[in-house]
């Protein structure tokens, strides 16, 4: 009896390892082992394939998430007449008039920045002092996103400055008594005026 059933089980395995060994292409056999007829991928490969499976899906979802440009719609062309409104104001370092045209979030960001220079240091002065001298800007890019449950808007353009030099500029927006104001606002030049993004 013990040996009738040593003899179905090596006529099992080798079934098996026929079935893995000669029916299976080059391709599947390099790519996998066989332990007991039983096809095992081999390590290495199973590492590089699910490599290559997370680096495709990180591709198209960077794609899908990148947001179209909506500097045509109504909301886009609303945030470059605010853009240029705030950028207006910068060029002609009125101050006063920028912070006007700031969300409530980057007035109170603003605020805490001029309380801690109370006394320290004229904050007024400085930034007429240190601001770039903007000559002419352009919009170029507009998007919608929403962070904490605020839809923020945003726009991305170039920067020429008095001294001939260009840079970017980003602006991020949020609605304010039905008006988008000025959330953030970066000027690549190294100073950053809308404070917190």
């Amino acid at each position: 009896m013990y040996i009738l059933r040593a003899v179905q089980t090596d006529l099992r395995n080798e079934i098996r390892d026929y079935k893995t060994t000669r029916l299976c292409p080059n391709s599947v056999r390099d790519d996998y082992s066989t332990n007991k007829g039983n096809l095992k991928m081999n390590t290495s490969k199973f590492l590089k394939k699910l490599m290559m499976a997370a680096t495709l899906l990180a591709l198209l979802f960077s794609a899908a998430c990148a947001g179209k440009n909506e500097i045509q719609s109504t909301d886009g062309q609303a945030l470059v007449k605010q853009g240029n409104a705030y950028m207006t104001c910068l060029k002609d370092s009125d101050f006063g008039c920028a912070y006007a045209l700031m969300s409530p979030y980057a007035q109170r960001l603003e605020d805490m920045a001029a309380n801690l220079a109370e006394g320290v240091v004229d904050l007024d002065a400085v930034l007429k002092t240190y601001a770039p001298r903007i000559s002419e800007w352009t919009f170029d890019r507009a998007r919608f996103s929403t962070r904490d449950g605020t839809t923020i808007g945003s726009l991305e353009g170039m920067v020429q400055y008095a001294d001939g030099k260009r840079g970017k500029v980003s602006l991020d927006f949020e609605r304010s008594d039905g008006t988008w104001k000025v959330r953030a606002s970066e000027l690549h030049t190294g100073i950053s005026l809308g404070l917190g993004k």
